[in-house]
Order: structure tokens, then C-alpha cells, then sequence
């Protein structure tokens, strides 16, 4: 009796593979088998994008940005990293940090490689050279997150409400020099200017240039 003929079509769908499982491949006109695993090693010359994507990519993923013209890499939480046009730095809060605050370190994380980091102070009485950047997203006490120390910070209050002040586009932005992970437009201490105003609004952006 002849087995029935099944399309791929129908088979059910796979869960995630382990590397070997057996898939059939064709040399010189003769099928043959290997693994899954050993397929990934195959040389690759290129990717090849879509260039009229516009879709964030999710964690893991990466996917073009038709807006900016590069390659986004998706992040855990919702972090999005522009390949070329900006520079992100992970550390581990050592106080609650909100997503648009002047970053600072705060000491180092034993041999896990990372910094922690807490809101900048800004009144003088820490050195300028231990703010790094601006945050690009909220991170709790002693979680791990990201922070922007070149490129754009986008979706945050940009209008200079928070330090109750008038920011408007253009306006270079220093650290606050009482609201800890504050930013100034106004007088400062420090003189370093982090940002400036890309879009003022409450749903602004920054450049950071640290």
C-alpha cells in the first residue's frame, strides 16, 4: 500500500530546535543528512534588509529603520539601539533611575564588569567626569539597564516643566545643580554640556554628547 503523500504545509510545527535534529540536504545530485547545528555555521556574506521597514524590533531582533537610515537592534526593555548613531552603556542602578535623568557612576559591581550608577548630582561635589549620559529607560534600585552617553533620548518631558523651567528647541542642557539627575538650561556648576533639545515637549528628545 502507498504511504500517503503529506505536504510540509501540513506537518505540525516544530518546537525550538536543540541542533540535532536530522535535515536532509542535496550534494553533487545526492541527498544526504546533517543537523540543524551544523547548517549555522555556513558563511554568510550579507544581510539584506527591508529598506521600507519601519517596525521596532523586539528583543534579540534586528530590523531597518527607514526614519534614520540604520539598523535598529532591539533591547530588553524596551530599548532600542541605533547601530552608528549611538552609544548605550548597561549598568546597575544603585538608586531608582527614571528614564530622561543626568546619569552618574556611583562605584563598580565586583567582577560582574558593570557600573553602578545612580541620578547625577550636580552641585559640584562630584567630579564631572563620573557623569556618563543621559537614561533611556526607567531602571529600579539594583536592576540592570541602559544609558544613552551619545545619540537621542526619545519620549521623555523635554519642555523643562520637571525643574520648573521653559526649555524650547536648541537649548543646551547641563546637569541640574540641586535636583539630583536634574537638567539646566539655566545657571550650573558644572560645566558640561550633556544635551541639547532635539524636541521640547512633553513628549520630547535629546541629544546627549557626553
Amino acid at each position: 500500500m502507498t504511504a500517503p503523500i503529506i505536504k510540509i504545509s501540513q506537518l505540525a510545527a516544530a518546537s525550538a530546535l536543540t541542533g540535532t535534529e536530522a535535515v536532509p540536504v542535496v550534494q553533487g545530485g545526492v541527498t544526504k543528512k546533517t543537523t540543524a547545528a551544523d547548517l549555522i555555521p555556513i558563511p554568510v556574506e550579507k544581510f539584506v534588509f527591508d529598506m521600507t521597514n519601519n517596525t521596532v524590533p523586539d528583543d534579540g531582533e534586528m530590523a531597518w529603520n527607514k526614519t534614520d537610515m540604520t539598523v535598529d537592534v532591539g533591547l530588553p526593555g524596551g530599548v532600542t539601539l541605533q547601530l552608528g548613531q549611538e552609544t548605550l552603556m548597561r549598568v546597575r542602578a544603585s538608586a531608582d533611575i527614571t528614564n530622561g535623568q543626568c546619569i552618574m557612576v556611583t562605584g563598580t559591581n565586583g567582577n560582574s564588569g558593570r557600573i553602578t550608577a545612580a541620578p547625577a548630582v550636580g552641585d559640584g561635589s562630584i567630579d564631572a567626569m563620573f557623569i556618563i549620559g543621559i537614561a533611556t529607560q526607567n531602571i529600579e534600585i539594583n536592576d540592570e539597564g541602559f544609558v544613552t552617553t551619545f545619540g537621542m533620548v526619545r519620549s521623555i518631558d523635554t519642555d523643562g516643566s520637571v525643574v520648573d523651567e521653559d526649555w524650547e528647541n536648541n537649548d543646551v542642557l547641563y546637569p541640574h545643580p540641586t535636583i539630583a539627575g536634574g537638567l539646566t538650561n539655566g545657571t550650573h556648576v558644572l560645566d558640561l554640556p550633556i544635551a541639547f533639545v532635539l524636541f521640547a515637549g512633553n513628549n520630547g528628545s535629546l541629544f546627549v554628547r557626553r
